[in-house]
């Protein structure tokens, strides 16, 4: 199906390998606002689309899953990181396509954000498992709250207000942790320990029993990832220590050089809320003002840019790396807004992260061929830097650049080159000088570049 979905947008794209009858080949795999798609890369023109009411499921190949269980999963770089898309056709019969690649949990995960529009949930009668639970917030308050089971996460919701607040991607849990009293070996609750660095959320309920298998199953059967349920137990007292990792926890990580009085915006809240936003050798950690407890911590090497609105005399937000849309960014108000860009960047290079930069726009992950955090591939890399001289002539479906006169109806404008040139190479350089061709004299194509560029200008 070739035919493009109305209003479509790209909101992830991943450099995938399409197994069929004529072999292997490589191709664009994008998850949008409407459908799923895939693209040329040589050209970036349009091979399939199928809208979300024709998507039936995205599932892991049995030929590359493991039957046992007990046994590690299959790498999400394994070489037959296999998954199977199966969509309906216009006969109204299921057919699928093979695809493999070594982000292949991040695609599943990506794609079934948008299941409850798939066809069979249409059809289908049976809701998500829901618990009830308490999570023991910063302050150390316990907040009613509901767990939502989900096929590719576990949905936070709020109990009082029915609010949707995050999602724990199975992807990005390392393992769960049982959380019992001092001196009692009964279970009152779980801890969820992050896979980056190991940052624990802490949850009260009597519904463990079958809690933690139902999400062990469902990550390994769904996402083709291993969550370990831990035999060791933790304590409140465990839990306060650790809670930010075993790596961030002395006085080298939480001592700040720098402070600066911020305004979050965050959909937890109506209003902005007040922070002091602190810079530490290796950290940046949100404190209270009013207690300095800390809020949150996040590593500086997980800084992915630095966005200053250019619409904006004070806000600016922050990308991480993550590929979650709760904890992809943070965006804040701050009346020193240049001064803390600038030495929260010297910081991050400092920590060594010589990719961030500071920008005017938000980075558009869709027109990235990777998750944020990892290099894309030498073609992929290689092929930009192409079409910096010759661009691509297949459609898009990012909407193009309106107020570039350069951007023609079927083509695609300069300007929309070089955003997702920038989008895939880092900001330190290019990184791959060979293709499947030879060498690339890389220095010639960025002159002719500019020389290109000026001329449009003129």
């Amino acid at each position: 199906m070739t035919h493009n979905i109305p209003d479509n947008r790209d909101i992830s794209c991943y450099h995938v390998t399409k197994h069929s009858w004529r072999g292997k080949y490589k191709r664009i795999f994008s998850i949008g606002t409407h459908g799923i798609s895939t693209y040329e890369p040589s050209t970036l023109g349009l091979t399939n689309a199928w809208s979300y009411d024709q998507v039936v499921s995205l599932t892991l190949s049995k030929s590359s899953n493991t039957s046992d269980k007990s046994q590690q999963s299959i790498s999400n770089s394994s070489p037959i990181a296999e998954f199977i898309l199966t969509f309906r056709t216009k006969s109204k019969k299921n057919d699928t396509m093979r695809f493999s690649s070594e982000y292949r949990s991040d695609i599943i995960t990506d794609a079934l954000r948008f299941q409850t529009l798939f066809y069979h949930h249409q059809q289908a009668t049976s809701q998500p498992k829901v618990i009830h639970a308490t999570k023991i917030h910063w302050s150390s308050q316990r907040l009613p709250v509901l767990l939502r089971i989900q096929s590719h996460c576990i949905d936070q919701i709020d109990a009082t207000t029915n609010r949707y607040l995050c999602s724990y991607e199975y992807k990005d849990i390392e393992q769960l942790i049982p959380l019992t009293s001092e001196g009692d070996t009964t279970v009152r609750g779980f801890l969820i320990q992050d896979k980056h660095y190991s940052r624990l959320h802490a949850f009260v309920t009597t519904e463990t029993s079958t809690l933690f298998q139902n999400i062990i199953d469902s990550a390994h059967t769904n996402i083709g990832v291993q969550i370990r349920l831990s035999k060791k137990s933790y304590t409140l007292n465990d839990y306060n220590q650790l809670r930010f990792g075993p790596t961030y926890i002395s006085d080298e990580h939480l001592t700040s050089f720098a402070e600066f009085i911020v305004y979050k915006h965050s959909s937890r809240h109506v209003d902005h809320v007040r922070r002091l936003l602190c810079l530490t050798e290796t950290c940046l950690i949100e404190r209270d003002p009013a207690t300095y407890h800390i809020c949150t911590l996040k590593p500086l090497n997980e800084i992915f840019g630095l966005v200053r609105h250019k619409d904006s005399l004070q806000e600016f937000t922050i990308e991480y790396i993550r590929n979650n849309p709760t904890r992809s960014k943070c965006k804040y108000t701050s009346t020193e807004r240049d001064i803390l860009l600038a030495t929260l960047l010297d910081g991050v290079r400092s920590a060594g992260n010589n990719d961030c930069c500071v920008k005017t726009n938000p980075t558009d992950r869709g027109k990235r061929f990777a998750p944020f955090g990892h290099l894309v591939d030498d073609e992929v890399e290689i092929q930009h830097l192409k079409f910096l001289v010759q661009p691509p002539s297949g459609r898009l479906s990012t909407p193009q650049d309106s107020h570039n006169p350069s951007a023609s109806q079927g083509g695609v404008s300069f300007n929309e080159i070089l955003k997702r040139f920038n989008a895939n190479v880092p900001y330190s350089g290019l990184i791959n000088a060979v293709s499947s061709e030879g060498m690339i004299n890389s220095s010639f194509i960025l002159k002719k570049t500019k020389k290109k560029h000026f001329d449009t200008d003129s």
